[in-house]
């Protein structure tokens, strides 16, 4: 099996799981040991296959990963996790940014393979962005930046992955789901965040938070490497 022979795969499927039940568990120091691990994973993929890819491919692979690697390590530092509401919401602000540029790296890599945009698709993501945008600022107003502006560039990653299955134009599915799961991903964050405060209803969010968004970074690089 592939993931035997390739070591990068283990080390995926090892980080994402402990990353995991440290997310639920609230084990933060263990999660900042572990999580950035996912990204250094999915790195070691995109270099496996560097050599079989047009070079502009693996350059934005790599960046995508490094832009999200970045945004987990931000996202789980002291001051993200702090007491410090302004600080909490700077640094939500930062992560946000981190994670667009990776967005913005799928979204050119899929474009340079054929990906376009339905419009249907694109109006239906746009008023769902506004009602969580809507929401998020009505809770917090320091994390509308993050919310409207990166949740924009999700919404757009989600609608280049689903724009091509209409009609059965496009076969690369893993792109698809990954961008999908991507967005249930980051929409599970809004929600936890606005309406979640007991222990155990977090726990079960953050286990959804965690299998979507490592499940979603696995497909978005497997489903763009043309290597493979």
């Amino acid at each position: 099996m592939r993931v035997f022979s390739q070591p990068e795969r283990l080390l995926f499927a090892a980080s994402s799981t402990i990353a995991t039940a440290a997310a639920a568990t609230e084990r933060h120091r263990l999660l900042r040991v572990f999580k950035p691990l996912i990204g250094v994973s999915l790195a070691g993929t995109v270099a496996r296959g560097w050599r079989r890819r047009q070079a502009t491919d693996s350059v934005l692979l790599l960046g995508a990963v490094a832009g999200s690697t970045c945004g987990d390590v931000i996202l789980q530092s002291p001051q993200a996790l702090g007491d410090d509401a302004k600080a909490s919401g700077n640094s939500l602000n930062s992560a946000a940014l981190a994670f667009g540029v990776a967005h913005v790296c799928y979204q050119v890599c899929a474009w340079r393979q054929g990906a376009r945009m339905h419009p249907g698709l694109l109006a239906v993501h746009g008023a769902g962005l506004v009602g969580l945008a809507s929401q998020a600022a009505r809770h917090d107003p320091r994390v509308l930046p993050a919310a409207a502006g990166y949740g924009g560039l999700v919404a757009l990653t989600s609608v280049l992955g689903t724009s091509g299955l209409l009609g059965g134009q496009d076969k690369n599915t893993r792109f698809a789901a990954g961008s999908m799961l991507f967005l249930v991903s980051d929409a599970l964050i809004l929600l936890r965040r606005m309406y979640l405060q007991r222990r155990f209803p977090r726990a079960v969010a953050e286990i959804g938070v965690m299998s979507t968004y490592t499940l979603a970074q696995r497909l978005l690089v497997d489903g763009l490497d043309s290597s493979q």
